[in-house]
């Protein structure tokens, strides 16, 4: 790209020296009056300086009113010799016109250069050789010092090399006009090409020593352009170099450049740059990148120091703005290899990850199971919100590579916000390999790492994590919905998926994570009631109490997770007047719990650090549902294990209080004048149907029935013990 910018200056400084050589041509015209001496004197001064060869097959024309004027027809200038002939200018008509007075004094003064339908045709060879490069015959023709046509202006001597050979002491050429001209560009050495159409400039250089001033408009990739040029010394741009002033206006590009510019070892540019596009991702399809499909990417703004040279860019006390997103800082593209790399330092005041992944999709179930029980289609069971199943798709990240050194004040996944952190990545055929240090979460500290891969036909993502003093509530509330937990919680975390989408991915999760709250509560639950109440759950079930809590100072358990089932050994809990040790698993998939726990009355009001052993009231409970309404019920099996302790726990619940059992069954056996056996029969048949149905909204009615009958022996001596 830089080649071609650099190629278009060249051909317009050339343009301006063959208008000089057509006016030379015009003042010896007015000695001799002949068109053929007009063509040959335009053709030899060309072969001349340049080696190339110049046709001006429509011959040549010469007016006398209103004013001196020529004009050529048809007319090739071909390609260096050595690069297998053909054409790199083409121009259907040439009309100069010029006033005749100045000529008297020796002075040349064009009025009117105008150039019709000229087709340029820039051309990179297999050798890496450039068809507008005309520094090289230039050099060679100035070091004869043969008079040619492109010597300065004002010489007059015979060795000079004025465009008249030594007759005028002065040249001053007003603007060339071109209109509907055609660029187009070939590089042989990889097939690249590119057409610009409907090019129209209006090009001021009065004379060679002059400022280059350049304003047009052309279509390229089928959208218009327009674009201002201004080059103060052109003549230096070989040498030291210049200053330049550049604008470009596009409906996917706006960019202005004030800087230096030089042409010695390539483009280069030196100065101050703003630019902006409606959508980056847009733009780079216009300019012919192949970048894969993907959100994000859209509006970009730049504002900075441009150090250009023909294998970098680099922006220095840079402001970027790219999706809403605000970094200030060092950016520098590297544009060899097989993709551009980007290195950069920036500080930035978020990074919205959301911009670049699917929206979630909320889904409900709906009651709809397959074949296996498991939920259907891409919702899960009981009404939760499903997963999202929209695709994760990580390609885009093979577009470039990068080594970035962030300082963000915010990052958000999802709706999981993150604070203050430093940020430490490489990006590198496709994967991204990111380093979180120092992180402000949910009112804690933590760091960790993680790991985009988006190499392969598959997202894989990586990650592990370790934090300390979070808001727990916060922070589960805004990844997974759950509201039940509230404390401080330290974690760690170690984990894995692959898919493509995240309802993939979470059932493909695989690793391990260990969970501490601590002073928190268990929200619309209060374990301690339902352990005093649980003769009543037996038959009805525990109610719902949204409003209750269990009170705890420490909260923990550790995680085995495969495919997406997290399953724990070692829950514990321990309270003021709790405490629990449980099992179970937890199906991240379907939101779902499936755990067993064991809680204890304890008279000690000890929380962290007190003893977890102690004597109390076994009653084991089952939680078993979505995690944000599991169904708790009372393990009547596991009681049923142990019935002399069991008949225990019974009767003394009901001497502490709660006899409203004792009285329900004091209150039957009157009134039906049944023996004190018929009335054990009759509410053990009671508690077996409720048992049966309230066991069956959890487990099915299958195995209900099966845990039932197991229970139904050891059921009927303690409630006969009860009620003898």
């Amino acid at each position: 790209m830089a080649g071609r910018r650099g190629g278009l200056v060249r051909f317009l400084v050339f343009a301006i020296l063959l208008a000089a050589v057509v006016a030379g041509a015009v003042f010896a015209a007015t000695r001799l009056l002949s068109p053929r001496f007009v063509t040959e004197r335009i053709v030899a001064a060309v072969k001349e300086r340049t080696g190339r060869d110049l046709t001006i097959a429509g011959g040549a024309r010469i007016g006398f009113w209103p004013r001196l004027s020529i004009r050529l027809n048809d007319v090739t200038l071909s390609n260096p010799p050595g690069m297998g002939g053909g054409t790199f200018l083409k121009v259907a008509e040439i009309d100069l016109a010029v006033e005749a007075r100045p000529l008297l004094q020796r002075r040349l003064e064009v009025k009117r250069i105008y150039m019709r339908r000229p087709q340029v045709n820039l051309l990179v060879d297999r050798k890496g050789r450039q068809n507008w490069d005309f520094s090289a015959a230039t050099e060679t023709a100035a070091g004869k010092g043969d008079g040619g046509a492109a010597a300065p202006a004002g010489n007059g001597g015979a060795g000079g090399g004025n465009p008249a050979g030594g007759l005028l002491d002065e040249v001053r050429i007003a603007p060339i006009i071109i209109e509907e001209g055609r660029v187009g560009y070939l590089d042989e050495r990889d097939g690249t090409t590119f057409t610009a159409t409907d090019v129209n400039l209006n090009v001021s250089l009065p004379t060679p020593e002059s400022p280059l001033s350049l304003k047009g408009s052309a279509v390229w990739r089928q959208q218009p352009v327009r674009f201002a040029l201004f080059i103060k010394a052109p003549q230096r741009l070989a040498t030291g170099g210049s200053p330049l002033e550049a604008n470009i206006d596009t409906a996917r590009l706006k960019a202005s450049y004030t800087g230096l510019a030089s042409l010695r070892t390539g483009f280069e540019l030196a100065g101050h740059l703003e630019a902006s596009t409606p959508s980056l991702r847009g733009m780079m399809r216009w300019l012919g990148v192949d970048i894969p499909p993907g959100r994000g990417l859209e509006a970009l703004s730049v504002r900075g120091g441009l150090d250009l040279r023909p294998d970098r860019l680099e922006l220095k006390k840079a402001t970027l703005k790219l999706d809403g997103m605000t970094a200030r800082g060092t950016v520098r593209v590297l544009t060899k290899g097989a993709r551009p790399k980007i290195v950069a330092a920036l500080g930035v005041d978020r990074i919205d990850t959301n911009v670049y992944m699917a929206p979630e999709k909320a889904a409900k179930d709906g009651g709809k199971s397959g074949k296996d029980g498991k939920p259907g289609g891409t919702s899960s069971a009981g009404g939760v919100t499903a997963w999202s199943d929209a695709p994760i798709d990580l390609s885009s990240l093979k577009a470039v590579d990068a080594d970035l050194r962030l300082a963000a004040n915010a990052i958000l996944y999802r709706k999981v916000r993150i604070g203050r952190s430093s940020v430490t990545a490489t990006l590198k055929n496709g994967v991204l390999d990111a380093s979180l240090k120092d992180m402000a979460l949910y009112g804690g500290r933590a760091s960790g790492r993680l790991v985009l891969d988006g190499s392969g036909p598959k997202a894989v993502v990586r990650g592990a994590l370790n934090a300390k003093g979070l808001n727990g509530e916060g922070l589960l509330k805004d990844f997974a919905d759950m509201t039940s937990l509230r404390g401080t919680l330290d974690m760690s975390l170690s984990l894995a998926a692959k898919g493509r989408s995240q309802q993939e991915m979470v059932s493909t999760l695989l690793g391990k994570a260990r969970l501490t709250f601590r002073d928190g509560a268990v929200k619309g639950v209060n374990i301690a009631r339902l352990v005093r109440t649980v003769e009543k759950a037996v038959v009805n079930g525990w109610e719902k109490a949204p409003k209750e809590k269990t009170d705890f100072a420490e909260l923990s358990g550790s995680f085995d997770i495969r495919d997406g089932i997290a399953k724990t050994k070692d829950l514990k809990m321990l309270g003021p007047l709790v405490r629990l040790s449980g099992s179970g698993e937890v199906d991240l998939l379907r939101r779902r719990l499936d755990l067993r726990i064991d809680p204890k009355l304890v008279k000690s009001l000890k929380g962290q650090g007190g003893k977890f052993d102690l004597k109390g009231l076994p009653v084991p409970i089952l939680i078993r549902g979505p995690w944000d309404n599991p169904k708790i019920y009372p393990d009547i099996e596991g009681i049923l294990k142990n019935p002399e302790k069991a008949y225990e726990t019974f009767r003394k619940l009901m001497q502490s209080g709660p006899a409203g059992f004792l009285k329900a069954m004091t209150k039957a056996r009157e009134s039906a004048g049944r023996t004190a056996r018929d009335a054990a029969r009759a509410k053990q048949k009671q508690v077996e149907e409720k048992a049966k149905e309230e066991l069956g909204k959890v487990v099915g009615d299958e195995q209900a029935e099966k845990t039932v009958k197991k229970a139904k022996k050891k059921a009927k001596k303690i409630l006969e013990d009860i009620f003898r």
